[in-house]
């Protein structure tokens, strides 16, 4: 018995741990780049939505510890809810870390990360969920791994160093 009870207290707290708060845009305010709760002044950890007239989701955004994590936009196609694109923060130098855009159909897109000064550390594109395009960056210049699938199957490869081409090879 001890231990059923044990177990409905340990579920319960890791419910109230790992569910978030979900309110719209009227409920909070910011003071120096803090998000508040409107009710009770106190810090914000959750998700704030905006809505349209319709009640459809437009866009939400998440925080944790009055903090933006996340950014969120959504496409709303028949009465459906489907991320559009997204952006996530660094919480501590509020830079953005990575951008994902998303087709109407739900999947990924293309993908960006960046790096601490926000630069464009690499680029992604998928189709069908399928990475066919890869570069990679550093000081917005080529650098690194390059890569690019053809229709026709064959791909092609390239190393970039500092801005040059230092290798390129295709394969079937």
């Amino acid at each position: 018995m001890k231990n059923n009870i044990l177990l409905i207290f340990i579920i319960s707290f890791s419910f109230k741990c790992f569910s978030q708060e979900k309110i719209e845009w009227n409920e909070v305010y910011s003071d120096n780049g803090i998000i508040y709760t409107q009710s009770d002044n106190q810090i914000f950890t959750g998700i704030v939505q905006q809505k349209n007239k319709k009640g459809h989701i437009n866009s939400e955004e998440v925080y944790q510890k009055g903090i933006l994590f996340k950014r969120i936009y959504y496409y709303n196609i028949d009465y459906k809810q489907i991320a559009c694109n997204e952006t996530i923060f660094d919480t501590i130098t509020h830079k953005k870390l990575k951008y994902l855009k998303y087709s109407s159909d739900g999947k990924r897109y293309w993908e960006t990360i960046f790096d601490e000064n926000e630069k464009k550390k690499s680029f992604s594109l998928f189709e069908n969920g399928i990475e066919t395009i890869h570069k990679e960056y550093k000081d917005n210049k080529r650098n690194g791994r390059w890569f690019c699938i053809n229709e026709d199957g064959t791909i092609n490869e390239f190393e970039y160093k500092n801005g040059k081409k230092v290798k390129s090879s295709t394969k079937q």
